[in-house]
């Protein structure tokens, strides 16, 4: 066999390698994906602030409680 056959066939076989194990690679994503056909609901996913005092007061940025004065929280 000539050299440079050779070395054509060990490259296509370490590129090859290289395909496969990148393309199976062990990592997971960290957000899950919606299925295939749901939408995202963008607004669940926003940050919503409210008072410990008073559940019904609602933000999308902290700032303090237009009833009592208390800092707002993150919502659970």
């Amino acid at each position: 066999m000539k050299a440079s056959t050779k070395f054509g066939m060990i490259a296509a076989a370490a590129l090859l390698a290289f395909a496969v194990l990148n393309g199976t690679g062990c990592q997971q994503s960290s957000t899950p994906t919606p299925p295939v056909g749901q939408a995202t609901n963008v607004a669940s996913q926003t940050v919503q602030y409210t008072c410990s005092m008073h559940p019904d007061v609602l933000q999308e940025k902290p700032g303090k409680c237009p009833k009592c004065g208390m800092d707002l929280i993150v919502k659970k």
